[in-house]
């Protein structure tokens, strides 16, 4: 499974209307065996409509149990691009963190606490709109200073592709200089081929005085999908060996 990079942030206003009750009450079922969390997290945004924003535990060597495709189901004009569901024998493989669920109509709040005491180590919460899976303990701080960045003022084109829109936010003066007060890097390109580059979204959105953390949970009501943010796994390191590559995907 290729990670593919992509920061993207939209909001109209400090709150989010999705036009539906709270998120944690919709009703899912899931019969899955030995899955690997892509394919859980994959079923609950395809087959639900769950967003879902990811926090990596900074020193897992866990990464890819979970992972996650962030980007919904995607169809290029000539017929490619991503397809849901994904047949069982092109499952990307569980290494360590497999799930096996048999559920019927469960509150979606029921699912996330049966999925999480799966993965050692994190907790969930929502705001009413999104899930968000998060380390119980040893976040790394630069990501807490990061999803609690606050960002002026940010706004995008109408029909701007979403990888046009994260090379916008990184050059940002807010992530300028969280970059080097933390001494970070954010990639400036992104990793392998993704249909992010064809992906637009249409209107023109203007947003002020938002965390990071609330602007990735916005910008899903538009994109739905997903949000990751997590050290990178070959990072370059300072002097004093820690690590700086630091990795937002959407």
């Amino acid at each position: 499974m290729k990670n593919l990079l992509s920061i993207g942030i939209l909001m109209l206003s400090g709150m989010v209307t999705f036009g539906q009750s709270n998120i944690v009450e919709k009703r899912v079922s899931l019969h899955l065996k030995d899955a690997s969390f892509y394919i859980v997290a994959g079923t609950l945004i395809e087959s639900y409509d769950v967003p879902i924003g990811l926090e990596v535990l900074p020193n897992t060597v866990l990464v890819d149990d979970v992972l996650f495709e962030y980007n919904r189901n995607f169809r290029f004009p000539n017929g490619g691009g991503m397809s849901w569901p994904l047949s069982s024998d092109l499952w990307p493989p569980a290494e360590k963190i497999k799930f096996t669920l048999d559920f019927d109509k469960v509150t979606l709040s029921e699912a996330m606490d049966t999925i999480v005491a799966k993965m050692p180590g994190y907790r969930w919460e929502s705001d009413g709109h999104v899930i968000n899976i998060l380390p119980k303990a040893d976040r790394d701080p630069r990501i807490i200073k990061l999803l609690d960045l606050k960002i002026r003022e940010f706004e995008i084109e109408a029909n701007e592709p979403i990888a046009t829109i994260m090379y916008k936010l990184i050059s940002t003066p807010e992530f300028k200089s969280f970059e080097t007060e933390q001494h970070v890097e954010f990639p400036k390109s992104v990793e392998g081929a993704s249909s992010n580059d064809a992906r637009r979204l249409p209107a023109k959105l203007s947003f002020e005085k938002l965390t990071v953390k609330e602007l990735l949970n916005a910008i899903l009501r538009e994109k739905r999908g997903g949000w990751i943010v997590r050290l990178d796994r070959w990072p370059e390191k300072d002097k004093d060996g820690r690590r700086r590559g630091m990795v937002v995907n959407l």
